[in-house]
């Protein structure tokens, strides 16, 4: 995030949960900046909304919905407390509350609402990254220097139906390519893949990014 931000970036953290990682980049992107906290679980949206406030932040506009590829209503998975991070679209969680919440596509809400153009699109919505790529097009190709740092699972991708290589073709698609995985699980799947990584993507050349 040091790496990629600096005063008067934009952020879109998706998948804000508690707000871990919209504090820090609230910080570094400055009054000039702005960052989208994007959260559709009731459980953690409190204490989201809580962490901004006691840390003073004016440069943060909570979004509560889910990003997808289609515009409505959906059943959200919802976890609290030290697990809250695994909420999703997908069922397959363990113990959750099913709750109903309002489901949208990415470049419908930035034209709807004005929402600055993003230099950095972090995403770790558990398996529901291919949904809200197929419905950001628009708003991805409105800065030539966006990056894309994305969780990725195989295993919580198929669980809504894609998959981790129908994921890598959509963001070579819309014209980034794989700078480098930024984390990576140590649990491996029985085909080799990582259980989950992180992976960092930039359009076009990588100069001047660090291996």
């Amino acid at each position: 995030m040091r790496e990629l931000l600096a005063p008067g970036a934009v952020v879109y953290d998706i998948g804000a949960n508690v707000g871990y990682f919209t504090l820090l980049a609230a910080q570094m992107v400055g009054a000039s900046g702005h960052v989208y906290a994007f959260e559709p679980n009731p459980a953690v949206l409190p204490q989201l909304r809580n962490n901004i406030a006691i840390n003073a932040l004016d440069n943060v506009t909570v979004l509560p919905v889910a990003l997808s590829d289609t515009e409505g209503r959906a059943t959200f998975y919802a976890v609290g407390g030290a697990n809250s991070g695994t909420s999703s679209l997908r069922a397959e969680v363990g113990e959750n509350i099913e709750v109903e919440v309002e489901v949208v596509r990415m470049d419908t809400l930035v034209q709807a609402q004005g929402l600055r153009p993003p230099d950095v699109v972090k995403m770790d919505i558990e398996g529901a990254e291919c949904l809200a790529l197929a419905g950001m097009g628009r708003t991805l190709g409105t800065n030539e220097d966006v990056s894309l740092l994305i969780e990725v699972s195989d295993r919580f991708l198929r669980h809504i139906g894609s998959s981790e290589d129908e994921l890598l073709e959509l963001v070579d698609l819309a014209g980034f390519e794989l700078v480098r995985q930024v984390s990576r699980h140590l649990r491996t799947e029985p085909d080799g893949r990582p259980f989950q990584y992180t992976a960092l993507f930039r359009r076009g050349p990588t100069k001047g990014l660090s291996d």
